[in-house]
């Protein structure tokens, strides 16, 4: 039989101060998008976050040094859940054989489903407030690439040279801050007004058609 020294710990405590410890985290980062989409990143203060997420001010110091950590943490572990939608559609698409026009509508319309679930976080993320502004510039750079990526497969398919990598990327890029900015206007909409008229189902059809007309207009032997 054997008996657990004084300085083991029991596991079950344990496990049940590491689902705490998680729990806590959630609580923090939630209540940071909320401050940060409120006030902005540089107004943002670790006491309003704390007060915002009905927790002690020591205790955000158990889990970010700074604010800007916690800002980053907001935005790379809130949009990582938007990369796993895009590459659920993107495997769906390759086994499937999808055209490029319609993995395009797809993603398109996660983006905007996405968008609705999460204002906070693209206004913080996409919206050029203070700090924020550089991690805008990196959001709509990794959008970007990923939307070249799909379009690169496509394009090598028709073995055409004469389409440079920044020409691609101009297009990428439009493609994303259209994205982000119809995504944001349209949730800043009154619902009562625009948001009763224009559903995002039909947002999202309508910047589909101009992303792929615009596509189809740079690169004329794509097909849809």
């Amino acid at each position: 039989m054997s008996v657990e020294s004084e300085t083991s710990e029991n596991p079950k405590s344990s496990g049940r101060r590491a689902r705490r410890q998680a729990e806590t985290r959630e609580r923090l980062l939630s209540a940071a998008r909320k401050v940060f989409a409120n006030t902005g990143v540089a107004n943002a203060t670790i006491s309003q976050i704390a007060k915002t997420a009905d927790l002690g001010f020591g205790t955000f110091y158990l889990h970010f040094q700074t604010k800007e950590e916690a800002y980053l943490a907001v935005i790379n572990e809130g949009f990582a859940k938007l990369d796993e939608q895009l590459d659920e559609i993107m495997e769906v698409a390759c086994g499937q054989q999808i055209s490029w026009s319609e993995v395009i509508k797809l993603q398109i319309r996660q983006f905007f489903d996405f968008a609705g679930d999460n204002y906070d976080l693209f206004l913080v993320g996409f919206a050029g407030l203070d700090i924020g502004m550089r991690s805008g510039v990196e959001l709509r750079r990794h959008y970007a690439d990923r939307f070249s990526q799909m379009l690169t497969q496509e394009i090598n398919r028709y073995r055409v040279n004469q389409i440079s990598d920044k020409q691609l990327e101009l297009i990428c890029t439009g493609i994303v801050a259209m994205l982000s900015r119809s995504a944001i206007w349209w949730m800043q909409q009154d619902e009562s007004d625009t948001q009763s008229e224009l559903s995002i189902e039909a947002v999202s059809e309508l910047v589909s058609q101009f992303a792929i007309s615009g596509i189809t207009n740079a690169f004329p032997f794509l097909k849809q």
